[in-house]
């Protein structure tokens, strides 16, 4: 059986859904997932380390995400932890920074629940949300970290993806795509169709079905998507999500026909 690696950060996190049906599709033994929360730094980092490992009839998937994720002392922190984004107003920015750290060292298996309860941890887990506070605070350069997110997009397209030891490869937006699509320091040099990202097509969903037949779904919709992979088990939603990726999908023989995005749009 051929391997199957997944690169990227939470839309890729777990052998569920839509990742194990790409598995089964391309009938293949998933070697690798992304991470939650995950930068583009913690994608290169992976793929860098794996990439020696990948054989011509494996395949690669891979999700560019947010360019102002961060992936420092081992932690996938985010910018609005500290600063909130005004793009993400459905409760996207109530996060609680020492919260958030305190997950990400249980998530690395630093620390168990009981060890970060103890003063040394607590210590130790308030310094370093100080010290993230102070460099978003006072170090921060948002255009110069715009700019590095889109040279490290660039790196993974242009460069890591053609020399991979396999073609069998296609890649997604998670977060962000218009803000890479629009940029002019981003250039897209492949030749694959390109769709919106996912976190698109998850609004795109609310917008036309849940949020007309639940009004106030829109206060909840983190909640909604604290799932796998952020998938929502719904005909509608598959239909959608099947609709707009099949054209990619299908380059590596993993698009699924029972789904269509016509369908979804007659609703």
């Amino acid at each position: 059986m051929n391997n199957i690696w997944f690169f990227g950060d939470s839309f890729v996190a777990d052998d569920d859904n839509w990742v194990r049906f790409v598995a089964d599709r391309c009938n293949s033994k998933i070697q690798h997932l992304g991470e939650g929360g995950a930068s583009l730094d913690h994608t290169l980092t992976a793929l860098h380390k794996f990439m020696g490992k990948i054989k011509p009839k494996d395949t690669v998937v891979i999700t560019i995400t947010d360019p102002f994720r961060l992936y420092l002392g081992g932690l996938h922190l985010l910018h609005q932890m500290v600063v909130p984004d005004k793009k993400f107003d459905m409760n996207t920015n109530n996060l609680n920074p020492y919260g958030y750290i305190e997950n990400e060292y249980k998530r690395l298996g630093f620390a168990t629940y009981e060890e970060l309860q103890t003063s040394e941890w607590r210590r130790k887990i308030l310094n370093v949300t100080n010290a993230f506070d102070g460099y978003i605070n006072h170090l921060w350069d948002n255009e110069a970290n715009r700019i590095s997110g889109f040279a490290k997009a660039n790196h993974i397209i242009s460069n890591i993806i053609p020399n991979l030891n396999t073609e069998r490869v296609v890649w997604f937006y998670s977060i962000d795509g218009d803000l890479y699509e629009d940029s002019h320091f981003f250039h897209n040099t492949s030749n694959q169709p390109l769709a919106q990202s996912f976190w698109h097509t998850l609004i795109e969903y609310f917008d036309k079905f849940e949020n007309r037949v639940f009004p106030s779904m829109n206060k909840n919709i983190m909640r909604r998507i604290d799932t796998p992979n952020h998938w929502i088990k719904c005909d509608h939603f598959e239909n959608i999500f099947w609709g707009t990726y099949n054209p990619i999908l299908k380059l590596i023989g993993a698009d699924n026909p029972k789904h269509n995005i016509q369908k979804y749009n007659a609703i």
